[in-house]
C-alpha cells in the first residue's frame, strides 16, 4: 500500500466599508452555521434612494427584535443578487429580508420608510415563508476538506451525507487540475453537500493505491454513499466527465475517457 497523507466569484465593487457585507455567500453561511437571523438589505443603488432608506433601516434597530442579526447589502445592478433575492420573492428594490434561523424569511419591498421598517422589525417572527432555492445562484466553491479520511468517515456518519474522496499524488499536477474543476458551480452544486476528505499519495511516480475500496487508479474521485455504497471516477477527464459521475448517468460515463465503478464497500 502506498502511504498516504491527509491534506487539507468575483464580485462587483460595491462601495461599501466592509466586503463581506456584499457577499451573500459569505454573510448566509455565516449565520447558518452560528444559527442566527441574516437581514439583507437590497438597494437600488441610487443614492436618492439607498440613502433614505439605509438611515431607516437603522432606525428600526433590527437586532433588538432579532438579536445577534446579521447582514448582507446586495444591489439590484449585479445579477448574482437579484438572482438570489429571487429565491425570496423579491422583484424590486429597495427591499429588506429577514431570514429567520430556521431557513424561513419575511421580506417587505417597494417604498420603505421608517415606519414601515419598524413593524417590519417588530412584528416578523418564524415561521416565515419557505425559500424557493435555486441551484443556479452562483456560490463560491469553499469545500471543507478533512484532513484525515477517520475524520470525513466520522463527520458522514454523524450527519448522514454522502462523503466526496478525492484521491491525488503529491509533487504532480493532480490536485491542481483536479481542484480547478471541482471549483466550476456545475461541478460545486453536485458536491457541496458532502463531507470532503482528500488523500494525498506520497510517491508522485504511483500508479494507483490500495484504498479502503480497493486498488484505485490515480487520481480519483470517490463518493461514499451513507449506506457504504461507493463509485469511483479514476483519471477524471474534463468537467462533463466529473458531472456525468456525480449524475451517476453510467452511459455517458461509459464513453467518456475516464470510467466510473460502482460497488459494494468491503
Amino acid at each position: 500500500m502506498h502511504l498516504l497523507l491527509g491534506s487539507g466569484c468575483a464580485r462587483l465593487s460595491r462601495w461599501t466599508v466592509d466586503p463581506l457585507m456584499t457577499d451573500y455567500d459569505t454573510v448566509e453561511r455565516r449565520a447558518t452555521e452560528s444559527r442566527r437571523p441574516m437581514l439583507i438589505v437590497f438597494r437600488d443603488g441610487r443614492r436618492a434612494i439607498d440613502d433614505p432608506v439605509e438611515r431607516a433601516v437603522k432606525k428600526a434597530g433590527f437586532s433588538r427584535h432579532h438579536p445577534r442579526v446579521v447582514r448582507a447589502t446586495l444591489y439590484r445592478g449585479f445579477e448574482p443578487d437579484r438572482r438570489y433575492v429571487a429565491q425570496f420573492g423579491v422583484e424590486r428594490a429597495p427591499a429588506v429580508i429577514l431570514v429567520h434561523p430556521d431557513a424561513t424569511y419575511h421580506a417587505l419591498s417597494g417604498t420603505l420608510n421608517a415606519e414601515s421598517l419598524l413593524r417590519f422589525a417588530a412584528e416578523t417572527s418564524p415561521p416565515g415563508s419557505d425559500i424557493q432555492r435555486n441551484p443556479f445562484v452562483p456560490r463560491h466553491a469553499q469545500y471543507d476538506w478533512h484532513l484525515t479520511l477517520a475524520g470525513a468517515e466520522e463527520d458522514a456518519h454523524r450527519t448522514g451525507k454522502p462523503m466526496l474522496v478525492a484521491a491525488t499524488r503529491l509533487m504532480t499536477r493532480d490536485w491542481q487540475s483536479l481542484n480547478e474543476m471541482l471549483q466550476r458551480p456545475e461541478v460545486y452544486r453536485r458536491f457541496k453537500d458532502m463531507v470532503a476528505c482528500r488523500l494525498d499519495v506520497w510517491n508522485p511516480f504511483a500508479k494507483f493505491f490500495n484504498s479502503p475500496w480497493g486498488t484505485i487508479d490515480l487520481p480519483a474521485l470517490i463518493v461514499v454513499a451513507p449506506d457504504g455504497t461507493y463509485r469511483i471516477l479514476s483519471k477524471p477527464f474534463g468537467v462533463e466527465g466529473i458531472v456525468n459521475f456525480a449524475d451517476h448517468r453510467p452511459d455517458e460515463l461509459a464513453a467518456a475517457p475516464s470510467d466510473g465503478r460502482s460497488a459494494k464497500s468491503p
